[in-house]
């Protein structure tokens, strides 16, 4: 069984995967990496791609049966980073009700619609995903970019990592 870091990764990454028009979203995604792609490699729009980032873990339990919570504690807010990168293509215009704007906010829509509408991604042991920050910007006139920081709360053992 993959561990929990992988699969919390995999029920996102599926997620995301739902982001069509039929399914009632903005976007019909073009790509979905887990592994990290720069925006210029990126060859069909919109995509998205992901950035794991570090995470401190707290002891609940000692012994053989070692229990262990992403964060600071079990009932503190912060958790694992994960960013969710979306890039978008549009035509030029750069203002924020121009259509390159548009694309990034209507991504942005569309990824925390995906993701929030179940905070738990459908697994027991996590617990809550908080939603840290929104970010967005232009890379040059036709492409954009957001990035989009959860941090995702789960509890595991050393049999289960």
């Amino acid at each position: 069984m993959a561990s929990k870091r992988r699969q919390i990764l995999s029920a996102l990454k599926s997620a995301i995967d739902d982001i069509t028009t039929a399914n009632g979203y903005n976007n019909d995604l073009q790509g979905n990496y887990l592994d990290f792609v720069m925006y210029d490699a990126v060859k069909s729009y919109p995509a998205v791609t992901y950035i794991v980032g570090d995470s401190d873990y707290s002891p609940l339990a000692y012994g053989q049966n070692a229990q262990y919570a992403a964060g600071s504690g079990y009932n503190s807010v912060d958790g694992w980073d994960i960013s969710v990168i979306g890039y978008v293509k549009a035509d030029r215009d750069t203002s924020f009700s121009g259509t390159l704007s548009t694309a990034i906010e209507d991504l942005i829509e569309d990824i925390l619609k995906a993701v929030l509408g179940d905070h738990t991604l459908g697994l027991s042991f996590v617990q809550n995903i908080y939603l840290v920050r929104i970010l967005r910007d232009t890379v040059d006139e036709m492409h954009g970019i957001c990035q989009i920081d959860f941090e995702v709360k789960y509890d595991f053992t050393i049999d289960a990592p």
